[in-house]
């Protein structure tokens, strides 16, 4: 009895969970269909996104944390010869940022092996070439971020708290989301590095005119990737 007592408890929950993730991605189909699976704007305007998953709407219309787009814009008009993603989803940045950066070699890490498939789904489809592995470790980023310019971008919810360290990158520049646990990551670097946090702001659907025949409720749920307040460390060398 005790056992049905508690899964009782907690299947409203999960049953509230999997249907918004379900409406999550009915919504993002239909952006996808209306912009035929391509990223509108931002600094990855014209990657084809094959895949659709619940946050694939605010990707393909630019909103995807966009408060990331300058500091993208900026890195991106650099010289890198590496590019890792641990944490790649569906490829988003990983295939994004080799899109502008056609000299560099990537290499990106998921432990989801669906994650995994869209990645390489969606290198495909933009034509990039990108080496796909599961997991990140220390050692494996530290050999990755040897190499004179690097830029890692890392979305692996917490794992950040054992990869990202000055000993494992070296002199890489870094875009890191941070989550519970690892807020005092930042502070790990010093002397040597400048280390800028961006905190996650509102979004305006009204500013997206390829929503205008959506609900207002429908228009405000496309354009954001996570309801939950967000902030990034960005470390770079100084």
């Amino acid at each position: 009895m005790g056992a049905r007592r508690l899964i009782g408890r907690y299947r409203p929950s999960r049953v509230r969970e999997r249907r918004h993730i379900e409406e999550r991605v009915a919504l993002s189909q239909r952006v996808s269909a209306m912009l035929d699976g391509t990223v509108a704007r931002g600094p990855f305007a014209g990657m084809r996104m094959p895949e659709v998953l619940p946050d694939t709407s605010a990707k393909l219309l630019g909103s995807y944390e966009e408060e990331l787009h300058p500091t993208l814009e900026r890195l991106l008009g650099g010289d890198f010869d590496v590019v890792v993603n641990v944490g790649c989803s569906d490829g988003y940045y990983a295939v994004g940022a080799l899109r502008r950066l056609s000299a560099a070699r990537g290499v990106a890490f998921d432990l989801n092996e669906s994650f995994r498939k869209a990645t390489a789904a969606t290198a495909a489809a933009n034509h990039v070439e990108l080496k796909i592995e599961s997991t990140c470790s220390p050692a494996r980023l530290r050999e990755l971020a040897g190499t004179s310019r690097v830029l890692v971008i890392c979305d692996c919810e917490g794992c950040e708290r054992d990869l990202i360290e000055p000993e494992t990158t070296g002199l890489a520049s870094i875009v890191v989301e941070l989550h519970p646990g690892t807020e005092d990551l930042a502070q790990r670097y010093g002397a040597g590095y400048v280390v800028t946090l961006v905190e996650s702001t509102g979004r305006d659907p009204s500013g997206y005119p390829e929503l205008a025949t959506l609900a207002s409720e429908e228009r405000s749920l496309a354009v954001f990737e996570r309801m939950e307040p967000q902030t990034w460390a960005v470390i770079e060398p100084a």
